[in-house]
């Protein structure tokens, strides 16, 4: 049976009230005394350098998806290059409808496994990744033959937070309580550089509160942390 979406009328990702990047620029800088352009400057380092620390984490607001139709005899499938990480794969049918779940397996746990001992199958039992970095690619195992009982399967998975490269008039695309835990974090960064120890102390501690409660609602975790928990 298909899905109906009713249009909605607010228009998404829900970044209309995010602040710009050159709004975030001043209200740091107020937290610090100003500093004039080498201040904006040194603002942008700590937002960027914030934003890059957030992206040692999976977010549940950051999960896209994409579809691989399989190939006959063809096991191996490039990923888009803009993969962090993999969260979850399923099974297709013709009509595109979500049929089942496909297993993650270590690549350790891969090696030990001979696929010269398995004949090709239509469905795949698992997957595995290599190296997300260096390549991208996922495989299925066991091999696929040249037949398949779904043509397709869908890796869902998440990107990074997009680093803010100029101050300028964008947003970062996520949703505004953690767009303000970035800030303070930023803010906090700045505190800890120009000011005194317990004043960086007190900016670190509300920092770090906000922070929390961001990661208790949209933290999320990649496929592999899931099966090793």
């Amino acid at each position: 049976m298909s899905n109906i979406v009713v249009p909605a009328s607010a228009s998404f990702p829900q970044t209309g009230i995010n602040r710009t990047i050159s709004s975030i620029l001043t209200h740091l800088q107020d937290y610090v005394g100003g500093g004039g352009v080498e201040g904006r400057s040194r603002a942008l380092r700590a937002l960027d350098e914030t934003v890059r620390a957030f992206n040692s984490m999976a977010w549940r607001f950051n999960r896209k998806s994409t579809d691989i139709t399989f190939v006959a005899s063809t096991s191996d499938y490039a990923l888009p290059a803009t993969v962090r990480s993999v969260w979850k794969v399923m099974l297709l049918d013709s009509d595109d409808e979500l049929i089942d779940e496909i297993p993650f397996v270590t690549y350790q746990d891969f090696l030990l496994y001979d696929g010269s001992t398995q004949s090709p199958v239509s469905i795949p039992n698992e997957y595995t990744l290599f190296n997300m970095f260096d390549t991208g690619n996922i495989r299925f195992l066991p091999r696929l033959g040249t037949t398949f009982s779904y043509p397709k399967a869908r890796v869902f998975y998440h990107i990074r937070i997009v680093v803010p490269s100029a101050d300028d008039e964008s947003t970062l695309t996520v949703p505004q309580e953690v767009e303000t835990a970035i800030v303070r974090q930023a803010a906090a960064l700045l505190v800890a550089r120009t000011r005194t120890f317990e004043e960086a102390a007190r900016a670190r501690a509300d920092a770090d509160n906000l922070t929390a409660a961001a990661q208790r609602e949209w933290r999320d975790f990649p496929d592999m942390s899931q099966k090793m928990r």
